[in-house]
């Protein structure tokens, strides 16, 4: 809710979206009732969320690098075995 406080449609109107509400219904923004409305503005929510997720992605991000690494190892190894066996004829 604090996040429209400086917008310029929120001065002209003092109406909040119907998507700060709580249960959303129709021009429920209009009432300004603050025990019905969301606390935390969308950005602030969306940041830390954004936050809290990022161990995770960090942790899958690494695990898939590894497994390509093993990936380049094993291929690198079959070429050189492949390699190895392999008889040029003159």
């Amino acid at each position: 809710m604090t996040d429209w406080y400086a917008n310029a449609e929120f001065n002209k109107t003092h109406f909040l979206p119907d998507s700060c509400c709580q249960t959303v219904t129709l021009n429920c923004g209009s009432s300004m009732n603050v025990t019905t409305m969301w606390k935390d503005g969308c950005f602030d929510k969306m940041r830390d969320d954004f936050k809290q997720k990022m161990l995770i992605v960090g942790a899958i991000a690494c695990c898939v690098a590894i497994l390509q690494v093993i990936g380049i190892i094993l291929a690198c190894s079959l070429a050189h075995a492949i390699h190895k066996g392999y008889n040029v004829v003159s």
